[in-house]
């Protein structure tokens, strides 16, 4: 198979995947209220583990950030000088990301940092 194909096909099959995950963002498709009260539900363990998270580390980047609610809960607990980069591959779920963010800027230390970006393909230096 030739160079080319594969990467047609490498191609094709992303823009699949994107188009998925723009039509079906992961969790409830509602306000942040609704969304942070059914993830934590599923998965009651996971904010005493962002707690653990916001006190040993105050940089994070979370690749599958998603519409984020753990971003969110993570930028409530990150020091003042912490940093909060995600990165998902769908546009759709950035976009709710960004929404949950701008509503939520009161209640957050850090102003959590967005993008469209490749998991294979990090836009960050080693």
């Amino acid at each position: 198979m030739s160079d080319a194909r594969t990467k047609t096909d490498a191609a094709y099959g992303m823009a699949e995947t994107r188009a998925f995950w723009d039509a079906n963002p992961c969790g409830v498709h509602g306000a942040y209220d609704l969304q942070r009260e059914q993830r934590y539900a599923m998965e009651p363990w996971i904010p005493a583990k962002l707690s653990q998270i916001a006190k040993r580390h105050s940089n994070i980047l979370e690749v599958g950030c998603g519409q984020r609610v753990d971003a969110m809960t993570l930028c409530g607990q990150l020091p003042p000088n912490g940093r909060y980069e995600g990165i998902d591959y769908s546009q759709a779920s950035i976009s709710t990301s960004e929404l949950n963010a701008r509503n939520l800027t009161a209640q957050l230390s850090v102003t959590p940092h967005f993008q469209v970006g490749d998991a294979e393909n990090l836009p960050f230096p080693d």
